[in-house]
Order: structure tokens, then sequence, then C-alpha cells
């Protein structure tokens, strides 16, 4: 066992955290973020960790991007893209650009109770779910509140407090975002997958 994944194990066994272990692992594609991926990988059966890996491209550094990040997409369970639904003119001309999400995510996940829910609390989001061969897509765009991601979290968790704690939920988006991934790690600890 090389030194680096000895040393990842003894920083877990000194926390002495309770089992299994559920953790969402954002990766880049970048060095650190991949040997982070790889110490959980190489670990997770020993510390009884369940892993949920996401991956997530803001297309700000495309030949970044090509390069490193994508090449590395296929490791992640759950692939995020912004982009501009209505295209950009002119980057730096002053106007606000729209943007909205492509999620690209394996088919073991069921999201329809997640979306039903949303559908019922939120008129503003407005979400398309397709199914690929072996993947599922949602293009998401449009706003929600924080008021409608706390009454949605309440209809899959119940107390999300005991379950996270001092959650700072933020509006439209970043804030689907949230959600999402909160269903997701929620869905897979239930179903063990």
């Amino acid at each position: 066992m090389n030194k680096l994944i000895q040393s990842f194990i003894e920083t877990f066994r000194k926390e002495r955290f309770s089992q299994p272990l559920n953790f969402l692992l954002a990766i880049s594609g970048g060095a650190d973020s991949m040997v982070m991926l790889y110490a959980f990988q190489k670990t997770k059966a020993l510390l009884k960790t369940n892993l949920f890996v996401t991956h997530i491209n803001y297309h700000l550094r495309e030949e970044d991007s090509n390069k490193y990040i994508r090449s590395q997409a296929a490791l992640s369970d759950i692939k995020i893209a912004y982009y501009a639904p209505t295209g950009i003119a002119e980057i730096g001309n002053g106007e606000e650009v729209e943007l909205a999400l492509r999620i690209e995510l394996d088919t073991n996940i069921d999201i329809n109770d997640l979306l039903d829910k949303l559908n019922k609390k939120t008129t503003t989001l407005q979400i398309n779910h397709d199914y690929g061969v072996s993947n599922q897509i949602l293009d998401v765009y449009g706003a929600i509140s924080v008021e409608e991601i706390k009454e949605s979290m309440y209809g899959f968790i119940g107390d999300y407090d005991e379950f996270v704690q001092d959650v700072v939920f933020e509006n439209n988006l970043n804030g689907f975002l949230q959600l999402f991934f909160i269903y997701c790690v929620v869905f897979k600890a239930k179903n063990n997958s």
C-alpha cells in the first residue's frame, strides 16, 4: 500500500466517522481531483464508503476542458454543464446572460420522485427529462426560490436539518444543483447502489 493511501486511511480512522459514509466527490479533471478520486476509489471498500462522483464543466477554459476535463468525465456518475440556451451574441457587452444546465446521469438513479415534487412546487423552473441508451439527460432552466427548494427537500427527506446541518440554499440553478445532489446522495444511500 503506498504512502498516499495509507495516509488517507489513517486520516479517516482518526476522525472516527460512523459507517457507512456517503461522499459526493466533485472532480474537475485536474491533477488534485484525480488524486483525490484515486484515493477514494482505492479505499472505499475498506473504509465502508459510498462514493458518488460528479463532474462540472463551466466551459470557461475550453483548451483545458478539452485536454483534461472531458477526458476524465467518463469517471463521473453525473456530468454537468452550464450553457446559454439562447446563445451569446457578445461576451462583455454589459448584458446579463441567462444560463441553463445540462445534467447527464446514470439510469440507476430514479429522479422521477424529485421531478414530480418540483413540478408541484414551482412553475418558474422548467426541466426537460429524457432517457438515452445508458443515461438520463436533464435540461434545466428558469428560476427556483430557496423556499421552493426547502419545500421540495421536505418531500423526500422530511426534517432535512438532521441530514444536512447548517445548510444555506441558494436561489435559481445553483440552488437546484444543491437540491439535486442531496436527492442523489439520499437515493444512493437508501438503495446502497
